[in-house]
């Protein structure tokens, strides 16, 4: 009971048979049938390439040499879920000469889950959830310093809000992005107006398209924005919606030559919409195959290679999906295609 609990399991394996012993737990762990039975190549082909090159490795050393290690093994399961395993090795040796392995291998996948989710808490931390911090700390400076007038103070106010709004989205995205991953995320789809999200998104970070001098322009179905008044309505998530429109929004921003325009454009498509993002900048041609993969990222400041992999993420929950296309002529466009109900 108690190895089921901490899903342990034992297993052995004979040099002179070629066969392969596991407990219960372990079958239990693999997923795969009691009766099943395994050589030693069968056994070494349920884990990764990278894993199974570590494991053999390993083995053939204690072949070799005789002794233990233990190892910790990417792995997957007769009902191909990936999981991490930690496999033990003891050698038993007779006149010198190894006759059998034997150790444990035990399911840590919640582990290495929840050391992934600190992980990346951390990239985030390091970077995104510094500049927030620092804007808080400098207006707190400045109203202590400083006698300032009811509206100069609801200003300064409005900085520090904007920057735990900053930070409280940040967090979001780094727990929602592991949930997402894990297929443990719950979507709860309401109608919204996009538009109005748009809007929001673009007020959020008007200062870095001041900053960068950066012309906006804004459509829908070939409309201006802020001049069209009525309602787009769809259908989403849309605290997730604005944490993907957000984070492209930004990153085109960043990218975008000073000075250069920067175009939000949104579509009816039958029954679905697109929402075209696009700036002059040219993605580095070595991120043009991996720009929505986790991590990647071409050296921009303070970038953690998290904001295209959320989107990407956020998009596919939304049963949508999102491209990118670059060049030096045409500049870089990011395209979502989303189903307007869900």
């Amino acid at each position: 009971m108690s190895q089921k609990i901490a899903k342990i399991g034992g297993w052995d394996y004979d040099l002179a048979t070629d066969r392969m012993t596991w407990t219960d737990e372990v079958y239990s762990i693999r997923e795969i049938p009691p009766e099943y039975q395994a050589g030693f190549e069968e056994a070494l082909s349920s884990y990764t390439e990278n894993s199974a090159l570590k494991f053999r490795e390993t083995f053939q050393r204690l072949l070799n040499e005789g002794g233990t290690d233990d190892l910790e093994l990417e792995m997957i399961t007769a009902k191909n879920r990936k999981i991490w395993v930690r496999v033990t090795f003891a050698a038993l040796q007779e006149n010198g000469k190894t006759i059998k392995v034997s150790g444990i291998i035990q399911d840590i996948t919640e582990r290495k889950n929840a050391e992934k989710l600190r992980e990346d808490f951390e990239r985030i931390r390091r970077h995104d959830l510094k500049t927030p911090l620092d804007s808080m700390f400098i207006v707190s400076q400045f109203l202590e310093s400083k006698d300032l007038s009811a509206g100069e103070c609801k200003k300064l106010a409005r900085i520090i809000q904007d920057s735990v709004y900053k930070l409280l989205n940040m967090i979001n995205l780094s727990l929602n992005i592991y949930s997402i991953e894990e297929g443990a995320y719950k979507l709860a789809s309401s109608p919204f107006d996009l538009k109005g999200l748009l809007k929001r998104v673009i007020n959020d970070h008007r200062l870095n398209i001041d900053a960068r001098k950066i012309n906006l322009s804004a459509t829908v179905e070939g409309k201006c924005l802020n001049e069209d008044a009525t309602v787009f309505e769809v259908n989403g998530e849309e605290t997730l919606m604005y944490s993907m429109f957000s984070n492209l929004y930004k990153n085109a921003i960043e990218v975008s030559p000073a000075g250069e325009k920067v175009e939000i454009r949104v579509e009816r498509k039958d029954e679905k919409y697109t929402v075209e993002i696009k700036n002059r900048g040219r993605v580095p041609s070595e991120m043009n195959n991996k720009f929505f993969d986790k991590y990647a990222t071409s050296g921009k400041k303070g970038g953690t290679g998290l904001g295209t992999y959320s989107a990407k993420l956020i998009a596919e929950l939304h049963k949508g999906r999102i491209s990118m296309t670059s060049s030096d002529e045409f500049g870089t466009s990011i395209m979502i295609e989303l189903p307007r109900n869900l």
